[in-house]
């Protein structure tokens, strides 16, 4: 399957399509060193998905293509990779869910029913001319992660080809266990009015349309510790752009780009170094909680229908010291607006 999607890439848009080959085989280079390190004799590579956790056309040839590399590297140490198309029979036969391969439970499961140690994961999420590809090592015994690598690959015509093919398995989401390394990373039940997580509870408490293309996200987060925590919102890069990595999405497609934050309002670098200057992050005392509003808005969205309802996806971290120490994402889906109607803002 592989040499034929490259025959076709090599058709329509000639040797620059193979851009994204170089950094595919880099980090599949980087994960096999890790994997190798880790003395882990099998491993299952799982499709990509995007930030919604749905898998995509492009999410599903990327994992193709890293699989084959991985193979490589891994061969020379006799590690063996199990069949993609052996992966999914067993996923159908026992109605588990792709998309849902990052929940600990079914993490542990698939590496009973398939007998591997590793699931490799990865997520793909587009920045302007670019698509940002991140890959995880999880342990299938205790489903933590003990690896990963990141890098970026140029979005050429065959990529945008497969981009624009869209979705072609939803995220399910169903009730899991948070049993990851880190403490918060994981919720462990989801639905439409709130997010648990070992450390923090996460509650949508309304959404409203604003005069001006502008939608506010309000929120109420709770401490469940016995100390103070500190949240604020995970940048892509080291410039105040923080709003990549916290948007909202209408039924139509349409994005809404951060705009601005009560509460909740600062961003990290690559490095996970606290950004100097800008609003302070959110703390939160014990057993406390803490109202939250987040702003988003699209200048070029017009009408906004009164049965609108919005997906919020937010990257966010937890941070002591002025560095990271965890990051977690915060997705709801079907947000109902309390006042949206069809309003022509021009």
């Amino acid at each position: 399957m592989k040499y034929l999607i490259t025959i076709i890439f090599i058709t329509l848009y000639g040797v620059s399509a193979f851009a994204y080959e170089s950094e595919v085989s880099k980090l599949a280079k980087d994960i096999a060193s890790q994997v190798k390190s880790s003395k882990k004799t099998s491993v299952a590579v799982a499709d990509f998905t995007d930030l919604d956790g749905n898998i995509t056309r492009l999410g599903r040839f990327l994992s193709e293509e890293f699989s084959t590399d991985l193979s490589i590297e891994l061969s020379r140490d006799d590690i063996v990779i199990y069949d993609r198309n052996s992966l999914k029979s067993i996923l159908t036969e026992h109605k588990l869910y792709s998309t849902r391969l990052t929940a600990p439970d079914t993490i542990k499961q698939l590496g009973k029913l398939a007998g591997v140690d590793v699931l490799i994961t990865g997520m793909l999420t587009r920045f302007n001319d670019d698509i940002r590809f991140t890959v995880k090592i999880l342990d299938t015994e205790t489903a933590r992660i003990f690896g990963s690598t990141k890098g970026e690959i140029p979005n050429t015509g065959g990529i945008q080809e497969l981009l624009d093919q869209g979705i072609i398995e939803q995220a399910s989401f169903q009730t899991t266990n948070a049993n990851s390394n880190s403490s918060s990373s994981i919720p462990s039940f989801i639905n439409n009015k709130v997010l648990e997580f070992p450390k923090i509870r996460i509650k949508v408490e309304d959404l409203l349309y604003e005069k001006g293309n502008r939608v506010s996200v309000f929120l109420s987060y709770y401490n469940k510790t016995d100390k103070e925590l500190k949240i604020g919102l995970v940048s892509p890069y080291s410039n105040w752009n923080y709003g990549n990595r916290s948007f909202l999405v209408d039924q139509q497609g349409n994005r809404f780009t951060f705009h601005s934050g009560s509460g909740l309002n600062r961003g990290w670098d690559h490095n996970g170094n606290a950004w100097s200057r800008g609003t302070t992050w959110l703390k939160i005392t014990k057993k406390n909680w803490v109202p939250v509003t987040l702003v988003f808005s699209n200048e070029k969205v017009t009408q906004v229908d009164e049965n609108a309802q919005f997906s919020l996806n937010s990257e966010q971290a937890f941070v002591e010291k002025e560095k990271i120490t965890d990051t977690f994402s915060v997705t709801f889906k079907g947000i109902p607006c309390r006042n949206c109607k069809i309003i022509d803002q021009k």
